[in-house]
């Protein structure tokens, strides 16, 4: 399965046409991609499934385009610029990808195709591309455009057997790639831009960097090394990524990397394996990426959808498409939206370059149901490949805004409760885990309790294999959901938003650099780092109103002030006018020493004198 990030290199090619561009530049124009997997039609943001691919199919088979529509909603929330669909020319693709386009359009949201090269390496297959795909959707208002490219990529064809058309070589598959980029770029009226994928294996064989020169269409190339060898017991680096980015740039072309939370698949036995996620996978991987100077040009997350791999960042719809042997480790109770939305920060650090200020105190947190050492008791199949490589940990993420009281984290994790400091900023913390309840809470000095909450208990004795991981948000109201957020004092934006464009369900919806309206995880504020000049944001009072409506506010009683001020003083020359005739009056009136006029100047109802008697 695929979905979130794009695999290693591989030489056949994605595409960009030129033309008016579609998706705006931003300052610091790195774009975060997710993998849609291939079910019945595409995954979101590169999903990739090499043993089994067929267990994907139809993860998108029964969406709606409502589901489309709801999941590009939390992907725009997340900082998710657009998805990589990867398609394998299934019978359900031409239903499902209208509706996609569709909901994505209406959604201010963009699509780009990630071909999947174990499909289409049969003859004519480049016909297919070209009628079925690219010439149908290259032009589309929601299809993806780079630098003014139509941007395309694939998913393996570096390879035998994932060559274009079945060509007998890599070199005869590349001309063919040529040859289909010329026909595509005709028949779309613009230039296409290039990420190839090259990939020897599921996990990539790095070796294989040595084909990034083959890519000669120009673009990118990419890599599918989220989580690092099989059987992994080291620290994941960014050694791989660093190969690539230099002979990416040897090349002249970019590099996409790939950023992934899990992996864990159980569906047969000859596809029953786990890969290390430990150290907190996403997080520090994604941290690691941002320092390389250079880094990569984009980011792929892997994956949106891909659930029989369990590297799922979307939820799990009713309509999902979940393959038949996944459904007891890839439901609800496996929740990875807190994931989604821990990558948002990291998001926003990559396009920006500057971590996002914090503003308000979360706590993420995730783990494994059950110790890897268990013994299920009715699983057909044994227990995965590789399981001993990973820790039984409590991994959690903290987020401390400045001037915060919060001072400790302290994790249960089966009767023992374990505490460690934090301070301001980002704090990864992990404890061992032993079976029975799990509780977290961020305390004050004085062990008063900030925010808290509890997981699932982790078991002894589970009845089937289940090393798919449960995350959690606290507070449970920081999620994307409008529904939720609107209780949160304070109004948050997504960094970079130009404008407060309406009021909307007691939230504000904000303009981000694709001009479309969205609202961002409430963990981020809306200011702007202080060396990014060229975007402007909003910042909130604690009532939930934006600042520049008190500033309006007191601009409209200034000039009040300022109309009663001048008002008052044009009336002075009056009254003295007016009092001088009056004592002119007295001195010539009869001999009671009264007046004519012994009431207030009615004329402009400014002042009121009386006659002294």
């Amino acid at each position: 399965m695929r979905r979130l990030l794009l695999p290693v290199l591989f030489a056949s090619c994605c595409v960009a046409l030129s033309g008016s561009p579609r998706l705006e530049r931003r300052a610091s124009p790195r774009p975060v991609f997710a993998h849609v997997g291939k079910s019945s039609f595409i995954q979101v943001i590169w999903l990739i499934l090499t043993a089994s691919t067929s267990a994907v199919q139809g993860n998108f088979q029964n969406y709606g385009e409502d589901d489309y529509a709801a999941d590009f909603k939390l992907a725009k929330e997340a900082g998710i610029d657009a998805f990589a669909l990867n398609v394998g020319h299934d019978s359900t693709d031409p239903a499902q990808l209208a509706k996609a386009f569709s909901a994505a359009k209406s959604s201010s949201f963009k699509l780009f195709f990630s071909f999947d090269m174990n499909y289409f390496s049969k003859p004519a297959s480049s016909d297919t591309i070209l009628s079925d795909y690219l010439g149908k959707y290259g032009g589309n208002d929601a299809h993806l455009l780079y630098n003014g490219k139509v941007f395309v990529s694939t998913f393996s064809g570096e390879v035998p057997g994932t060559f274009l058309d079945g060509a007998g070589s890599f070199t005869e598959s590349n001309a063919k790639w040529t040859d289909l980029l010329a026909k595509a770029k005709s028949a779309i009226g613009k230039d296409i831009q290039c990420a190839a994928d090259a990939h020897d294996s599921f996990v990539p064989d790095w070796n294989d960097v040595n084909l990034v020169a083959q890519n000669k269409w120009g673009g990118g190339v990419m890599s599918w090394a989220a989580w690092g060898d099989k059987g992994r017991t080291t620290a994941m680096t960014t050694a791989s990524d660093q190969a690539y980015i230099a002979a990416a740039s040897k090349a002249n072309l970019a590099y996409l990397a790939p950023v992934a939370a899990f992996f864990f698949v159980h569906v047969a036995a000859g596809n029953n394996y786990v890969l290390n996620s430990n150290d907190f996978l996403l997080p520090k991987h994604y941290a690691d990426l941002i320092a390389l100077n250079p880094g990569p040009a984009y980011v792929e997350l892997l994956s949106w959808n891909d659930f029989g791999e369990s590297h799922y960042l979307g939820p799990v719809r009713a309509s999902a498409g979940v393959p038949s042997g996944a459904t007891a480790y890839a439901d609800t109770k496996h929740d990875h939206l807190p994931m989604l939305w821990l990558s948002a920060y990291y998001n926003i650090w990559f396009k920006s370059g500057s971590p996002p200020p914090i503003s308000t105190e979360c706590l993420v947190w995730w783990y494994r149901p059950h110790p890897a050492k268990v013994s299920a008791t009715s699983d057909p199949l044994s227990a995965p490949q590789y399981a001993e490589t990973l820790d039984d940990k409590v991994f959690a993420a903290i987020f401390v805004p400045q001037g915060s009281k919060a001072r400790k984290v302290v994790i249960n994790a089966g009767g023992q409760a374990q505490s460690q400091d934090v301070k301001e900023g980002v704090n990864l913390v992990s404890v061992t885990f032993q079976v029975g309840k799990t509780r977290i809470s961020l305390v004050d000095s004085s062990n008063k309790e900030l925010l808290s909450g509890s997981g699932a208990d982790i078991v002894a004795t589970p009845s089937s294999f289940d090393f798919n991981f449960r995350s959690y948000i606290f507070p449970k109201d920081a999620t994307a959901s409008c529904d939720m957020l609107r209780f949160r004092r304070r109004r948050r934006y997504r960094h970079g938003c130009a404008a407060v464009l309406r009021h909307c369900d007691e939230r504000y919806v904000v303009k981000d650099e694709l001009g479309t309206c969205e609202r961002l995880h409430p963990l981020l504020t809306s200011a702007a780092p202080s060396d990014d000049s060229s975007t402007s944001s909003l910042p909130s009072t604690s009532f939930g109103v934006p600042a520049y409506g008190w500033i309006v506010a007191g601009v409209i009683i200034l000039v009040l002030l300022l109309l009663i001020v001048f008002a008052a003083t044009r009336s002075k020359p009056a009254e003295r006018a007016r009092s001088g005739q009056t004592m002119d009056e007295s001195d010539g009136g009869d001999g009671d020493g009264t007046s004519d006029s012994d009431s207030s100047d009615s004329e402009d109802g400014l002042i009121s004198r009386r006659r002294n008697s």
